[in-house]
């Protein structure tokens, strides 16, 4: 017997529930897409600083951007405990390789230290890239840490790209420049047992965000031909974040660009989105001026006459809804 999902509403912009059909429910993954600096990344984090805030449990956002810790978070993170009158914490997340010998953990740091050292007495000198592949030979297994695991915290990991990100669900991915782009992906854990789903477990995790999914293939460079292999690897992503967030009950937010048509070299929007067949709410954010946005959602399966707007507006406190009163700068 499958056990009750809960929904979460989102107090700070409640016509936002009206499209939720009642609040975001656990096991759903929802799609944030928009052109750049819409502000999908601020809307993600302001819905989770007020779940998490409520206490109901910690969040935890994959960084393809490398924005969060490094640019915007600490500000914003700043801003909505005054506006939510609650202090959730903004943690660093690390990715740590070890080995198990005779049930205890032997670490990279440790290794590392160890093979240098008798290099060093040997008189070699270490080339770093040759000395990473050795320790990614003899440290296969991989785990995600954090600080600390108290209090309300938002926890954010700095992903380095697709291969990154693969190995944190269970698989080993590469994708092949060529003439042509190939992926090669296999499965080398559960889902439910991959380094991610065990960090949601350990550290209290209720929603995950990524941000963003083109973010993880920032380091290639795609010509038409090259979608196909594109494509697959995104869809093994999204089929393994559909389920890890059933098997956890988790709520999933996804941000991406929004589409450009590579039919005219990317020159024009051509709607929807590509990659969002696994999603079940899509969300386009829609920059009207400097802080007027335009939110156009669609529920999956998408039918014309369930189009849904909601005018927003951006201050120093995040978005809210729209009010003709709200100074509106043009």
């Amino acid at each position: 017997m499958s056990r009750a999902r809960g929904k979460y509403l989102i107090r700070s912009i409640p016509k936002l529930n009206e499209f939720f059909m009642g609040g975001v429910g656990e096991g759903t993954l929802t799609h944030i897409y928009g052109r750049y600096q819409s502000g999908k990344s601020l809307l993600a984090l302001q819905i989770l600083y007020e779940w998490v805030s409520s206490g109901v449990g910690n969040a935890l956002v994959i960084d393809s951007e490398h924005s969060f810790m490094d640019n915007f978070g600490y500000i914003w993170v700043d801003r909505f405990s005054r506006r939510f009158s609650s202090k959730v914490d903004l943690k660093t997340v690390v990715k740590a390789r070890y080995s198990i010998k005779g049930g205890k953990r032997k670490y990279l740091t440790e290794v590392r230290t160890i093979l240098l050292d008798v290099f060093e007495d040997l008189g070699i000198d270490v080339d770093p890239v040759y000395l990473k592949k050795v320790l990614d030979y003899l440290l296969p297994k991989i785990e995600l840490k954090s600080e600390d695991r108290g209090g309300r915290s938002i926890y954010v990991y700095n992903c380095s790209g697709i291969e990154d990100f693969a190995s944190l669900i269970g698989y080993e991915a590469a994708l092949k420049a060529g003439s042509k782009l190939s992926v090669s992906a296999s499965r080398i854990s559960d889902p439910s047992t991959s380094p991610l789903s065990l960090f949601m477990s350990k550290y209290k995790v209720k929603f995950l965000f990524v941000d963003s999914l083109g973010g993880l293939l920032k380091n290639y460079v795609f010509s038409l031909q090259d979608y196909p292999a594109r494509a697959a690897i995104l869809n093994i992503v999204l089929h393994t974040l559909a389920t890890i967030a059933d098997e956890y009950g988790l709520v999933v937010l996804v941000s991406n660009h929004e589409s450009r048509s590579p039919a005219n070299n990317f020159t024009s929007f051509y709607g929807g989105s590509p990659v969002g067949y696994g999603f079940k709410y899509s969300l386009y954010l829609r920059m009207k001026s400097p802080n007027i946005r335009e939110l156009i959602g669609y529920r999956s399966p998408h039918l014309p006459e369930a189009g849904w707007r909601l005018s927003l507006h951006l201050s120093d406190e995040g978005f809210k809804e729209y009010d003709k009163s709200d100074k509106e700068d043009v």
